[in-house]
């Protein structure tokens, strides 16, 4: 996976990797030192998303 981040990084010049599915979780924490770019996992992202909503809709019905 770290070798392959790197061919992307060198062919596409990101500022970010976003890894995607479920099998990718917690991967990100290992690429990311690695790596001279941020690398996000995206299930993470989408509960964290997820978990914010909720508590900015529970705070607007008080």
């Amino acid at each position: 996976m770290t070798e392959l981040a790197r061919k992307v990084l060198v062919s596409n010049q990101p500022d970010v990797i976003v890894l995607g599915g479920a099998i990718t979780a917690g991967i990100s924490h290992h690429l990311a030192p690695e790596l001279s770019i941020p690398v996000l996992d995206g299930l993470s992202c989408i509960i964290r998303l997820a978990g914010s909503l909720a508590t900015h809709e529970q705070r607007l019905r008080i």
